[in-house]
């Protein structure tokens, strides 16, 4: 008996042991230099999308596994925010180079590169980290917030329509941090272009526009309750799941707009040339690095431009000794884009 509670507490310590080495790894990799790179990488991926939970609604990894709260909440888009994750992004970058890579090879040589370079890259940006216009007609967060859901926030049972009613909740709070977020950049001589700023306030109209009752996050949310089989949800609960997100959009996503459009009213005034980034700050050495950021040249902007115009003649030149039959066409086409192109940058 003696020997069995022995075996039973040493057991028992060495179980506790491993917890602890466990938990002392886990903190390890979590806050501190992870011992492998690979976990390194892991640790940086999961702290973005733990930060982003419009990201993991989007990927779906988690609702697997039971895990879908996320599909409830917007990330912080606050200027605070902004600079605790770019802070986080050097000290991710200096912790890569403590790494010693010089017996990497193959993938192991490609991965670290490859996080090398972005990284690199946009921790070299940092001057011009609010250079850009988070709302913007192509792209802005004014239409991502209703295309995440209406595309990827799925609502298959209750649990997932009271998640997609809460994240109509946010609304309010996310459009004011982006406010927040376009003045701070406004306050630093970074504004939109006129064109941008008349084509965002003509998309919000449009979309409050419809009212609640045929607003796209009510007509979707409908679309997708109708979805559910019904022994999964009952007409009753159907129509109250209904009625309340119709009424999210008319208390809290419609108002919200309203307040982001009147925001927008008022750099009527200060948005009156269509200029590109040079116009900007620092416009010049933004431009410079935007060139290589999006491409895999050094190149200036005046070379890439006279490239260009070489390769334009030597195609045009080209056609015309073949007789290409749509050689003066292009000629043409060519002209009336340098004409649009030149009418803009006047503008």
């Amino acid at each position: 008996m003696i020997n069995v509670r022995r075996t039973v507490r040493w057991v028992g310590f060495g179980l506790l042991g491993l917890i602890v080495a466990a938990a002392l790894l886990a903190a390890q990799t979590w806050y501190a230099k992870p011992l492998s790179i690979d976990w390194f990488y892991t640790r940086t991926f999961m702290r973005y999308a733990v930060d982003n939970p419009e990201l993991l609604t989007q990927i779906r990894l988690l609702e697997p596994v039971g895990i879908h709260r996320h599909n409830a909440k917007l990330a912080d888009g606050s200027i605070a925010h902004a600079n605790e994750e770019f802070a986080r992004l050097e000290h991710d970058y200096a912790t890569l180079h403590r790494y010693d890579a010089s017996g990497y090879t193959g993938e192991d040589r490609l991965s670290y590169e490859i996080f090398d370079y972005f990284v690199g890259m946009a921790v070299r940006g940092k001057p011009w980290r609010f250079h850009d216009y988070p709302v913007n007609q192509l792209f802005g967060i004014q239409s991502e917030l209703p295309n995440l859901m209406t595309q990827a926030q799925q609502v298959n049972d209750a649990t997932d329509a009271e998640d997609y009613i809460a994240r109509l909740g946010q609304f309010p709070r996310r459009l004011d941090q982006v406010i927040e977020s376009v003045r701070f950049r406004e306050a630093n001589g970074v504004v939109p272009p006129r064109f941008v700023v008349e084509k965002v306030i003509a998309q919000i109209d449009d979309f409050v526009a419809t009212g609640p009752k045929r607003n796209p996050l009510t007509v979707s949310f409908k679309e997708k309750l109708a979805g559910i089989p019904p022994q999964k949800m009952d007409s009753a609960t159907r129509a109250e799941l209904a009625s309340r997100v119709e009424r999210a959009v008319e208390l809290s996503v419609i108002p919200a707009y309203a307040k982001l459009a009147a925001y927008f009213e008022t750099l009527r005034p200060r948005a009156t040339r269509n200029d590109g980034a040079w116009a900007l700050p620092d416009g010049d050495r933004y431009y410079q690095y935007e060139v290589e950021l999006n491409t895999t040249t050094t190149m200036t902007a005046d070379e890439i431009h006279k490239t260009i115009v070489e390769l334009e003649e030597e195609m045009l030149l080209a056609a015309d000794d073949l007789r290409f039959e749509y050689a003066a066409k292009l000629r043409d086409e060519i002209k009336s884009l340098r004409r649009e192109l030149e009418t803009l940058g006047a503008a």
